[in-house]
């Protein structure tokens, strides 16, 4: 049975229609009612206030062909439409979506992927990333890792219509499958407004039209003019809702409109709403003509008349079903205490049946199942039941079936009762098999098909609101009539018996329990029941088939061992052994003179072997015998004539076949005595003739008696096993319709996989654009980069390489492809493949300063990095550097040469020191010393200041050599690199008194002059800067030779620098001096200091070999 919406306040009725309402009747007009969240109740109050701020959101769902249709709507809102947008499309789950570039460009609206935890803004387009579920909870967008769930468009509209209410609007695009009509079904539960892209205009039909025919869509047009709908009104409190104040007709024109809406309804649905509340059926109507923005109800029905769609949908919205699991539990506590219990008293003779009309999507029937199941525990297995749900919308009946629930159920009930009765799937809760097995669900409507009968339980809750008192007074009647004697009825907390309460008495009146009145005469109905009638003849033997054939062989070997204990009681008479169903098994002895096989097909049925009396008289015995269980004894005319023309006389005994434990008879025949001749006269004789007339005509009236009453029982007994035959038909065919359903599943499975490529495909194309693009640029922009780029795989094969690098590399286009180890840039880069493994391996950068061709050129080797930072190739870039080498060896010439002069220089001041000014100071210090002979005897105070003044002259004498030497060493040149170091050191040592520590290793003895003077100043420059700034304890020196080039390593334990600091000493100062020197002999100096650890200074410069002894 159907049951209506329940009113969600998406009207707003004039206070006379609310006054007609039982919705307002009963004070419940909170608007705050089902808003959980605190958000959401915020949402709701600013509603009722009429805060602007608050906005409608749109959702969008698309599969294949989704791009068109996002498109075109987008690009067809206006361009403050004061809503936000939140797009929703399958995409392939391993590939990068470019949806948001694209669709950039179609419209002004901001568009951008969801990263999570965005708050949903008006004149905003959110799109939802590749391989991610999505929720909307306060408004607030939630991702979460992809479960597999085969439909994520339903999921987001469920979270949309929950958190939204009735200012959720849920679009549905091109695509296959059925994804987003669930989540339409709760957008248009919660009040909201749903739509649905037109077939003429939809690439793929499927999802949206199995939307559409579901009958939860209020618009199906194209996304053009979805887009321009949604744009009307972008002020209002819902931009496609209508506010009707006034109904706008009197009241007789509109009870006359409303009959002539339920007649249009009744004509084109077969039920009928005349009987049915007025009110009830107004708000459903209102809603419709609120939608389609029509005002008066004359007009509406004119729309009905006219358009077949709006009909269908009308009829759809008052069928909606809403229901729960265990509603009012304490009713279910009561079954468990009162009636169950009842329920097993009276015995185990037959199953329990209960009926659930109205059942909507089976929650209703499946409580009572797992309530039943619990309260029978480990019986449950041993006692038979079956609930039988029945409602009127055959869309709720298959949803019932299915029994697939959303994951919200987990809190209609307790987890150990979702564990035990329900399996956890990707889309929700699947009701166990043993639950579903014992629910069997049909289409019904209550108050006009046949009901069931003699069920034990009726439960039917909320339903009886919505009917009109005739109506609940037929539909308690049908009830009464379904009950056994003792039956329980079932009803929710509003509804009562009525005028019904002499036939029921009130089992538990607050939870409205009533058990039907064993004194009550059962009450009669005007249904038609169709009749289904039965053939009783004889079924013969070879329409059974051969399993039937090898069953009743079974049954004739089973029965060798009675045989054994029987006949020879009897002598072994003539006779058969046959079945319940009077199929011969055996035959004994002769049996020709009683049994004959009848014309046409053969059987063994004894129907058909017997005629006449004797098949009546054996029915009857058989009949008899079965019911009595003891032995029968009749006499019978034969079938046939016999030579003595006598009666026959037949035994009928019972029989049990242990082995399959059925009913089997053993009939026995044999001639009956003839009667005596009658000794009596004439007169006697006739009196005597007519008395044996009665008797024998009393006799055949008994027999014909007892014919029909077995007749009747046979018959009885058959309609019993068709009606059972007829549930277990009804059972198979539920689970018949399962497995189909189970092939929709799959088949639906397959088309998301193929939308989804078909999607995946479309976004393909639109990447190929991209990527076709972006290559075109990046051949212009190597074509127009004047640099030799090439591009290596992992195997060091070409992949590209610029025009640059063909013509100053002098490899051709055709050596794509092949590895660059072939190429003439090995020969001058003899290390080019173990620099080029390195970068692969350690995804470091190399460079090199080559020689190609003449010309020099800066080689670096950068790793190809992949967009997860992995090395696959390298990136090869030649920067000609030959004009700055020749600049840097003119500067290195100019270097050699300012230094060549600042050494003669050097030497010269150096000997003009010594032999000038030098000697000049001697000659001083000797006249000085010569003037106390000379003078004679000189006062002592004289005499000190000459010695004072002789003293001065030789810290003068010794500074002046000092310097001289420094310039000029005359150790360097007259011994040699090695004394001169040592030297060097002992000086050092005896101006600073820093230890230095001298070490030679290898070094050679001779050394090229110029290389000894650059290092010799190395040397003197950096003991210079340890002296100034390192705050050292200790220094040591080495001099040693690797290879063909000399060494010098110079260190401290000093204060040292960090990286910073070392960096502006190299631009500036001795480190640079020193850089200098060893670069003018064809060296380098390097620097390794960090703070608190003191400074390292190696130089290495090469050893020209001529005239060195390397001893």
């Amino acid at each position: 049975m159907w049951r209506p919406q329940e009113e969600r306040g998406r009207l707003r009725l004039s206070k006379e229609q609310r006054l007609e309402t039982p919705h307002f009747k009963r004070g419940r007009t909170n608007p705050n009612k089902g808003a959980k969240h605190p958000a959401r109740r915020g949402l709701v109050r600013a509603a009722t206030r009429g805060d602007d701020r608050i906005f409608p959101i749109v959702g969008i769902g698309a599969s294949a062909g989704g791009l068109q249709a996002f498109t075109q709507l987008l690009s067809s809102l206006p361009i403050n439409p004061g809503m936000g947008f939140v797009l929703f499309p399958h995409l392939a789950p391993k590939y990068e979506s470019h949806l948001t570039e694209i669709l950039s460009r179609t419209t002004k609206l901001p568009i951008r992927a969801v990263r999570g935890g965005e708050m949903v803004l008006p004149d905003r387009v959110y799109i939802v990333p590749p391989n991610r579920e999505m929720v909307i909870k306060g408004g607030v967008l939630r991702l979460r890792a992809k479960s597999g769930r085969r439909n994520p468009i339903d999921g987001f509209f469920s979270s949309l219509a929950k958190d939204q209410g009735d200012r959720a609007i849920g679009v549905l695009l091109s695509g296959e499958g059925s994804d987003g009509t669930k989540g339409l079904q709760a957008i248009k539960a919660g009040g909201g407004v749903t739509f649905a892209q037109d077939e003429k205009t939809a690439m793929h039909l499927r999802m949206p039209q199995s939307a559409a025919q579901s009958g939860c869509v209020d618009f199906v047009l194209s996304p053009v003019e979805i887009a321009k709908r949604l744009g009307y009104r972008r002020d209002s409190a819902g931009p496609c809702r209508a506010r009707i104040v006034k109904p706008g007709w009197p009241a007789t024109h509109r009870d006359e409109s409303l009959k002539r809406v339920l007649s249009l309804l009744e004509a084109s649905k077969g039920v009928e709403f005349d009987l049915y509340k007025k009110s009830m059926l107004l708000r459903r109507i209102l809603r419709r003509m609120a939608l389609r923005r029509i005002v008066h109800l004359e007009s509406y029905v004119g729309e009905l008349e006219k358009d077949p769609v709006e009909l269908e949908a009308l009829y759809r919205d008052v069928l909606i079903s809403v229901t729960s699991f265990f509603r009012e539990p304490d009713t279910f506590r009561v079954l468990k205490s009162k009636v169950y219990p009842q329920f097993l008293k009276r015995g185990l003779s037959r199953p329990i049946r209960i009926w659930i009309p109205g059942c909507a999507a089976g929650q209703e029937a499946y409580s009572h199942a797992i309530n039943l199941i619990e309260f029978l525990d480990t019986r449950a297995a041993d006692i038979p039941f079956q609930i039988f749900a029945t409602d009127v919308n055959a869309s709720a009946i298959i949803k019932a079936r299915v029994g697939l629930f959303p994951k919200e159920i987990q809190s209609e009930m307790p987890p150990g009762r979702l564990r035990r009765f329900f399996i956890e799937t990707a889309d929700g809760y699947q009701i166990a098999p043993a639950i579903r097995e014992r629910c069997v669900f049909a289409r019904q409507n209550l108050v006009q098909d046949p009901p069931f009968s003699n069920m034990d339980l009726i439960s039917c809750r909320n339903l009886l609101i919505y009917l009109g008192p005739i109506l609940q007074e037929k539909a308690l009647r049908i009830f009464h009539y379904s009950l056994r004697p003792g039956g329980v009825l079932m009803l929710g907390r509003s509804e009562t018996v009525g005028d019904m309460s002499e036939k029921f008495s009130p089992l538990d009146a607050k939870r409205k329990l009533y058990s039907k009145r064993t004194s009550s005469s059962q009450t009669g109905l005007d249904v038609v029941v169709p009749s289904r009638l039965s053939e009783t003849g004889p079924v013969p033997v070879g329409e059974q088939g051969d399993l039937a054939a090898d069953s009743l062989n079974v049954d004739a070997a089973d029965h060798q061992g009675g045989l054994a204990d029987i006949l020879p009681a009897r002598f072994f008479p003539n006779g058969v052994i046959v079945n319940g169903d009077l199929e011969i098994l055996q035959f004994l002895g002769d049996t020709t003179a009683y049994l004959r096989p009848m014309p046409g097909k053969p059987s063994l049925n004894l129907r058909r072997m017997a005629s006449g009396e004797l098949l009546l008289e054996l029915r009857a015995a058989i009949y008899m015998a079965k019911k009595s269980g003891s032995m029968v004894r009749k006499v019978a005319a034969p079938s046939r004539p016999t030579a003595r023309r006598g009666r026959v006389q037949f035994e009928v005994i019972p029989m049990t076949a242990s082995r399959f434990h059925k009913n089997h008879f053993l009939v026995l025949f044999e001639e009956a005595a003839p009667a005596e001749p009658d000794k009596v006269g004439g007169r006697q004789a006739r009196f005597g003739s007519n008395n044996a007339r009665v008797v024998q005509l009393k006799e055949d009236l008994a027999v014909s008696d007892e014919h029909l009453k077995s007749i009747i029982a046979e018959q009885e007994s058959t309609n019993s096993q068709l009606k059972s035959a007829n549930e277990e038909l009804l059972s198979g065919n539920e689970e018949l319709q399962s497995i189909n359903e189970e092939f929709e599943t799959a088949k639906e499975e397959l088309e998301s996989t193929n939308e989804e490529l078909i999607a995946s495909n479309e976004e393909v194309r639109q990447g190929n654009e991209s990527l076709r693009r972006t290559n075109n640029d990046l051949t212009n922009l190597l074509a127009n980069a004047d640099i030799p780029i090439i591009l290596l795989g992992p195997d060091m094969n070409i992949r590209l390489l610029t025009p640059a690098a063909e013509r100053e590399l002098r490899i051709p286009r055709a050596e794509v492809g092949r590895s660059i180890l072939r190429s003439r840039l090995l020969s001058h880069v003899p290390e080019l493949e173990g620099m080029l493994r390195k970068v692969i391996r350690t995804a470091d950068v190399e460079g090199r300063q080559v020689r190609h061709n003449g010309r020099w050129y800066h080689l670096w080797i950068r790793p190809y990095r992949t967009e997860v930072g992995e090395a696959e190739g390298t990136v090869l870039a030649l920067f000609d550097i030959d004009e700055s080498k020749r600049t840097e060896r003119e500067l290195r010439w100019l270097h050699a040469r300012v230094v060549s002069a600042q050494e003669m220089e050097r030497k010269r001041l150096s000997r003009e020191l010594h032999d000038g000014i030098g000697q000049m100071l001697s000659g001083v210090k000797f006249r000085l010393q010569s003037l106390p002979g000379e003078m004679g005897s000189l006062p002592k105070k004289a005499l000190e200041k000459i010695s004072s003044v002789t003293q001065v002259l030789d810290r003068a004498i010794a500074e002046i050599r000092r310097v001289s030497q420094d310039m000029m060493p005359s150790e360097l040149k007259d011994l040699g690199l090695q004394p001169a170091l040592h030297a060097l050191c002992r000086e050092f040592k005896k101006r600073l008194g820093i230890p230095v520590r001298f070490r030679s290793a290898g070094a050679p003895r001779l050394v090229d002059p110029d290389l000894a003077l650059a290092v010799f100043r190395i040397a003197q420059e950096a003991l210079q800067n340890v002296g100034k700034h390192s705050r050292a304890t200790r220094v040591a020196m080495s001099l040693s030779r690797t290879g063909r080039a000399l060494k010098l390593v110079v260190s401290d334990n000093g204060c040292g620098c960090s990286d910073d600091r070392m960096r502006m000493r190299g631009r500036r100062g001795g480190l640079v001096n020193i850089r200098e020197r060893a670069a003018s002999v064809g060296g380098a100096a390097d620097f390794y200091s960090k703070l608190g650890q003191g400074t390292r200074l190696v130089v290495r410069a090469p050893l020209d070999g001529a005239g060195q002894n390397n001893r």
